[in-house]
């Protein structure tokens, strides 16, 4: 299980100032991924079964990423939520985006992972 942190840093160049602004991400993995139960209100459930029939996901494909043990969770500073890419038991890759309540993680959004996504939890 890995963790994957956006802390951005600057990247160091021996081409000059304009090089050195750029920013990159620095990857840091980890063993620890959140396993709190999933909170699900009518809210949330309508938001990921009827708001998005073209996406084609369950709760259940959620519910089953988010237990993935091979999952990748990255915390988005700036949003304040957690992203979580891992499969279904019937092995589709899914992005789920998720935030911290007191009683568990609480899915905001959902959506099929693509193939660079895949590629780089992958390697």
């Amino acid at each position: 299980m890995r963790e994957v942190s956006d802390k951005p840093w600057r990247a160091n160049s021996p081409l000059g100032s304009q090089d050195a602004s750029e920013t990159a991400r620095h990857n840091v993995y980890t063993s620890w991924v959140d396993d709190r139960p999933v909170v699900w209100d009518a809210a949330n459930r309508r938001h990921i079964d009827a708001d998005h029939p073209e996406r084609g996901i369950s709760v259940k494909e959620v519910d089953e990423v988010l237990a993935d043990p091979n999952r990748v969770e990255v915390y988005l500073s700036g949003r304040q939520a957690y992203q979580v890419v891992g499969k279904t038991d019937a092995g589709r890759w899914l992005v789920v985006i998720w935030i911290d309540q007191p009683e568990g993680r609480y899915p905001i959004h959902t959506r099929a992972a693509s193939r660079r996504i895949i590629r780089r939890v992958s390697r």
